[in-house]
C-alpha cells in the first residue's frame, strides 16, 4: 500500500518527525558516526523529510543513511588497513559539510516539491536519484575497499591501493549498482500514483532512478580521478585528499582543480543522479 500520495504534513506528524530526527542525531553523535554539527544537520534534514514528505520520501533517505552507517562501521580488511597512512587525514566522524554534500541536493528537491506542488513527482524521483547516487558511491567505496582488492585507477591507468579516489573495481561496481537499486526500490514500493510521472509505472521509475544513481556514482569516479584536488602529505609524501595534515601543516597540491575536494565531488555525484532521474521521468 502506498505510504504517501501528496506532500502534506500535520502538527502531530511534524512533532513525531522532530522527535525522531532528534533521536537519530543523538544516536549518530554518540556512536561516533557524525560530529555534533553534522548530527544536528542530519537530524534536521531527516525531520524535514519525514515531517513534510512522509514515509515515501523518508524510505530512500533511511536506506541511504542506514546502510552507509553500517558499512562505515564494518570490519576493515587487511588491504584497507594497509592504506591507512594515505587516508588518515580524512578519517573520523562525518562532519556537517559531508552531510550537506550527500543530502543537500535531495533536501533542495523536497523544498522544490513543497513550493511547486505540480512538480512534486519529478522532484520526488530527482530526490530518489540523488540518494541512489550517494548510496551507490558509498557502497562502491566501502565494499570495494574491503573486498575488491587493488582497484584500477582511471587517471593513472594502473592498479592502486584500496580507497584511492577515482579508482574502480568489479566488486565496487557491483556494489554501486546494488546501493542504487536498494534506494530506488524502497521508493518504488512506497510511492503512490501522485508521485509517478504521467505514463510511468512504479517499476520503470524504480529502474530509472537506480540507473540514474549508478550514473551519478560513475560521474563521481571520473571527477575523483581527473578533477578532485590531490595533495602530497607534508610528512609522509603519500597522496591524500586533505589540504592540511592533522597537525595543521599544509600539504603540497599534486594535481586536480584547487578547492574541489571530496565534498564537492559528492555534490556533483548527487546532482547528476537527481538530474538524470528527473530527465528520465520527463521524457519516458
Amino acid at each position: 500500500m502506498p505510504l504517501l500520495t501528496t506532500l502534506t504534513t500535520s502538527p502531530g506528524r511534524l512533532a513525531v518527525a522532530l522527535a525522531a530526527g532528534g533521536a537519530f542525531a543523538l544516536l549518530a553523535w554518540r556512536a561516533g558516526l557524525l560530529t555534533r554539527a553534522a548530527a544536528l544537520l542530519a537530524g534536521a534534514l531527516g525531520a524535514g523529510i519525514a515531517g513534510w514528505g512522509g514515509g515515501a520520501w523518508a524510505a530512500p533517505a533511511l536506506v541511504f543513511f542506514g546502510t552507509s552507517a553500517g558499512l562505515s562501521k564494518g570490519k576493515a580488511s587487511e588491504a584497507e588497513k594497509a592504506s591507512e597512512a594515505t587516508r588518515a587525514e580524512s578519517e573520523g566522524p562525518r562532519d556537517a559539510r559531508q552531510v550537506g554534500a550527500n543530502g543537500g541536493v535531495a533536501g533542495a528537491l523536497l523544498l522544490g516539491a513543497a513550493v511547486v506542488p505540480e512538480g512534486a513527482a519529478l522532484c520526488f524521483w530527482g530526490f530518489v536519484g540523488a540518494f541512489a547516487a550517494a548510496a551507490a558511491d558509498t557502497w562502491a567505496t566501502e565494499v570495494g575497499r574491503r573486498f575488491g582488492g587493488a582497484p584500477f585507477s582511471l587517471r593513472a591507468g594502473r592498479r592502486v591501493e584500496a580507497g584511492a579516489s577515482g579508482a574502480v573495481s568489479s566488486v565496487g561496481t557491483l556494489a554501486a549498482a546494488g546501493g542504487a537499486l536498494a534506494v530506488s526500490a524502497s521508493a518504488g514500493l512506497g510511492a503512490g500514483a501522485a508521485l509517478l510521472p504521467p505514463g510511468v509505472t512504479a517499476a520503470t521509475a524504480t529502474l530509472g532512478a537506480a540507473g540514474a544513481g549508478f550514473l551519478g556514482a560513475a560521474a563521481d569516479s571520473l571527477a575523483g580521478a581527473f578533477l578532485q584536488a590531490r595533495y602530497r602529505h607534508a610528512q609522509t609524501g603519500c597522496l591524500v585528499e586533505a589540504p592540511r595534515t592533522g597537525a595543521g601543516e599544509r600539504n603540497r597540491r599534486a594535481g586536480g582543480v584547487p578547492f574541489l575536494d571530496n565534498n564537492g565531488v559528492n555534490v556533483l555525484c548527487t546532482a547528476v543522479g537527481a538530474a538524470a532521474a528527473m530527465i528520465g521521468g520527463a521524457v519516458l
